[in-house]
């Protein structure tokens, strides 16, 4: 009879522990998981809020550009001779005639790619006013 109130002692004793150890274990995996989300959540916050900014930035520049047509001439060209050094850099025996006509087919296949619908239309016009 003692032997097996010691045995059932102990068995009771080692399912309590058992039990205590899994639901730590449990709540230790549940903290983690919370924090991990909430970092992500604070990640995903910043980075929107970095998307957000860049935008109003881009949109504040492009209304100043364009609140004075002279500036925005001058924003033209001056980015224009920007993009044509780091073109003539990837090209050192380019002329700019070749860049005009790289730069050219690419405005022509975005638009294509952009604007295909008003494409159609404008040739359609076009052929009213050829003589």
């Amino acid at each position: 009879m003692r032997t097996l109130f010691i045995t059932s002692l102990v068995i009771s004793g080692l399912v309590g522990t058992g039990y205590q150890a899994v639901t730590f274990w449990q709540q230790s995996i549940n903290q983690a998981v919370a924090s991990a989300l909430a970092s992500q959540q604070l990640k995903h916050k910043r980075e929107i809020a970095k998307v957000k900014a860049k935008a109003r930035a881009k949109a504040k520049v492009q209304r100043a550009i364009s609140a004075v047509p002279f500036v925005g001439v001058v924003a033209f060209g001056t980015f224009e001779a920007l993009e044509y050094k780091e073109w003539k850099q990837d090209n050192p025996n380019g002329t700019l005639a070749q860049y005009t006509q790289e730069t050219t087919n690419e405005i022509e296949a975005l638009f294509d790619e952009e604007y295909r619908e008003y494409k159609a239309e404008y040739l359609k016009n076009i052929g009213i006013f050829r003589f």
